[in-house]
């Protein structure tokens, strides 16, 4: 490996540590994020996915319950448990 190649990976290195790796100490965005003062913006747009996706599993959970609760024609509530094989 000759010094070039070792101040390419670690051109590299910072390249990827400051502008691909998300950093928990300052809220998981990027350092240039953070500098660019890009922070408020991408919470706000985190918080907006995360609340639709909310919306998304309750209005799912909300339809698998209402087809849960349906029954098909010759059921009873109970089902079919009332019901004996000859």
């Amino acid at each position: 490996m000759t010094k070039e190649d070792a101040q390419q990976l670690i051109r590299e290195y910072v390249d990827h540590y400051n502008n691909v790796r998300l950093h928990s100490a300052v809220g998981f965005i990027t350092p240039a994020d953070m500098l660019a003062g890009r922070q408020t913006e991408i919470h706000e747009a985190r918080d907006r996915k995360l609340d639709e996706a909310r919306q998304q599993r309750q209005r799912r959970r909300q339809a698998s319950a209402k087809r849960d609760t349906m029954t098909l024609p010759g059921e009873t509530e109970a089902g079919s448990a009332g019901m004996q094989t000859c």
